[in-house]
This record gives C-alpha cells, sequence and structure tokens, in this order.
C-alpha cells in the first residue's frame, strides 16, 4: 500500500525545550504507523541527532535493540542552519543511558558497515545521516544489504530544500537507489520521506 500524505509546513521546526535545538521528528512521526505494534524489532538508525526517533520508537514499539550510529559532530547542513551542536551528544546520552535497549556507535555509517556488514538482519532502518547524494545512496545500498527480507527501509530528507537539485542534497541519491533497486522493493510511502518493503534478497 502506498500512503502519500501530503505533510505541510516542512520548514516549520519544532523547538525543543532543551537547548532550543530544533526537533524534525514531530513533522514525520505520522510515517511511523507503517510499523508493526506487536512484532519485536531490531532497529538500525544512521543518523540520531537527539535521539527524538529512537525515543519513539522505544514508547511507541517493541523494540528487541536499536543500533544508533552518529558521528555527533553535526554536519556540513547544521553549520549552514547556525545549529551549536556541542549539547546534542549530551541530550542523546542522558535519554538513554539506562536503557539497555539501545546501542550507541559513535561512528560514521562507512565504518560502521565495514565493520558489521551482515552480522546482524534488521528489520527497521532509517536513514537519516550525512545529506550528500553519494551518501545517502551508499547508506541506502548498504541498508539494504542488512534488512531482512520483508523489512522496512526509510529515507529521510526526501524533499528538503537545502542546496536542491545539487549533489549536497539526498534526492539525487534516493532517486538512483529507487531505479537500482526496482523490482526488489515495495513502494509504501513518499512524501517527505520515502518509506519501501523488502521483497527480496539481491
Amino acid at each position: 500500500m502506498l500512503l502519500n500524505h501530503n505533510l505541510e509546513n516542512w520548514t516549520c521546526k519544532t523547538l525543543t525545550l532543551e537547548n532550543n535545538l530544533p526537533n524534525w521528528f514531530e513533522s514525520v512521526k505520522p510515517n511511523f504507523s507503517l510499523l508493526p505494534n506487536d512484532v519485536p524489532m531490531l532497529v538500525l538508525q544512521v543518523g540520531v541527532y537527539t535521539g527524538d526517533c529512537t525515543e519513539y520508537l522505544l514508547k511507541n514499539h517493541d523494540i528487541k535493540k536499536i543500533v544508533d550510529v552518529d558521528t555527533w559532530e553535526g554536519s556540513m547542513e547544521m553549520a549552514d542552519m547556525n545549529i551549536n551542536f556541542d549539547p546534542v551528544e549530551e541530550i542523546y546520552d542522558r535519554k538513554f543511558k539506562d536503557d539497555q535497549r539501545v546501542v550507541k556507535v559513535k561512528s560514521t555509517s562507512d565504518i560502521y558497515f565495514a565493520q558489521n556488514s551482515m552480522s546482524e538482519n534488521f528489520d527497521f532502518i532509517y536513514i537519516d545521516g550525512a545529506h550528500t547524494s553519494t551518501q545517502v545512496l551508499l547508506d541506502g545500498i548498504n541498508g539494504f544489504a542488512n534488512l531482512k527480507v520483508g523489512g522496512i527501509l526509510a529515507f529521510d530528507d526526501y524533499e528538503w530544500p537545502m542546496y536542491e537539485g545539487t549533489l549536497l542534497n539526498p534526492k539525487h541519491g534516493i532517486d538512483c537507489w529507487l531505479k537500482l533497486f526496482d523490482g526488489y522493493y515495495e513502494l509504501l510511502l513518499m512524501n517527505q520521506q520515502v518509506w519501501v518493503r523488502k521483497l527480496k534478497d539481491i
């Protein structure tokens, strides 16, 4: 089933109470209704920020384990938006320090996949790391290889307005991924995110 809701006010960010950091997760939360509520899930998240998505998943779904991969060093787009990234990792650590279901991996996604490729097959993989087309494509390729058949892969920021039409924007990378893996997935949703269900292995 393809959902095509139009989420409005993409650029309107809700400020968190902590350090006035923007919360980008609130606007995409309805998409997570695609995930099962009663099936234990192994989750991988590439790009974690303060852990808003992690927090939501732990509260609303049956999570066996969630592997959170991030450098917690910020990125080009964060600098361009004048966001102070210093407190982000501290906020994340405070949220999950006592939750044994959360595995923090402070690393680039390339290093994580190189060291852990095929070691675990995930039920849900959420790609929201570096936003260049090439990196998003790489994360999508590596993620799909580590996704169970029947599992869900989600790309964030498909309609991200910064650097629109350039390789500094994720859209070209996601479009390339969709063409490359045509026939191996079911498209579930396409709005400011793209969600697919894996139908078969390569």
